[in-house]
């Protein structure tokens, strides 16, 4: 347990309103079928979502959020003679410890697979259908739903900063945006799940 995680880090009301366009590059550095690759991966520049998605349905979803700046916050990754070796940082267990509460704040949220990485966080949250339709709150900019992926991370990422300041860690930020991408199919799920699983092996090969 870590001191003065309260309720309130989790439930508080955050300022900042993340937008809802994701951007980013999907590992293809594992052994994945060549027409899964061409599936999964993303391109180079700025990607849109999927036009007929509405991101805040029932539906799987692969998130990446990435440290200011790749900064490892989160701890360290090292290889040893029994193995690899996983250090989080009093900020990188918190991290894992408010991600596994996401569903008590979100009871339409179940979680999957999920790791915390010395820059950034990988983890599937699965949403499932709302019992009462969910309410857009219009902006200037983009209408945030409340229950979609955007709101939740939104918290997420809030309640972790909110976490850094109140314990010693005020210089912790995030990049302000986030990776989201709609897992297809059982296929996907898969190789997604080992790319979380494997991340540590393949973050010591990248060191050496």
């Amino acid at each position: 347990m870590f001191p003065q995680i309260l309720n309130d880090v989790f439930y508080g009301v955050f300022p900042q309103i993340l937008n809802d366009a994701s951007y980013g590059v999907f590992p293809t550095d594992i052994n994945v079928p060549t027409k899964i690759i061409d599936k999964m991966k993303f391109k180079n520049h700025k990607q849109y979502r999927l036009p007929e998605c509405d991101y805040s349905g029932p539906g799987n979803y692969f998130i990446t959020i990435n440290t200011f700046q790749k900064k490892k916050y989160f701890g360290d990754i090292i290889q040893t003679e029994d193995g690899i070796i996983q250090q989080l940082s009093e900020p990188g267990e918190a991290a894992a410890y408010i991600w596994k509460k996401i569903p008590i704040k979100f009871p339409n949220v179940m979680l999957d697979d999920f790791i915390v990485m010395p820059d950034h966080i990988h983890g599937i949250i699965m949403l499932q259908q709302l019992k009462t339709p969910v309410i857009k709150h219009n902006t200037c900019l983009h209408p945030l739903v409340k229950n979609s992926v955007s709101s939740i991370i939104n918290h997420y990422k809030g309640a972790v900063k909110m976490w850094c300041n109140t314990n010693g860690y005020k210089d912790f930020k995030w990049q302000s945006r986030f990776y989201d991408r709609v897992i297809r199919d059982d296929v996907e799920f898969y190789f997604i799940q080992e790319y979380i699983k494997n991340n540590p092996t393949e973050w010591c090969w990248n060191m050496q």
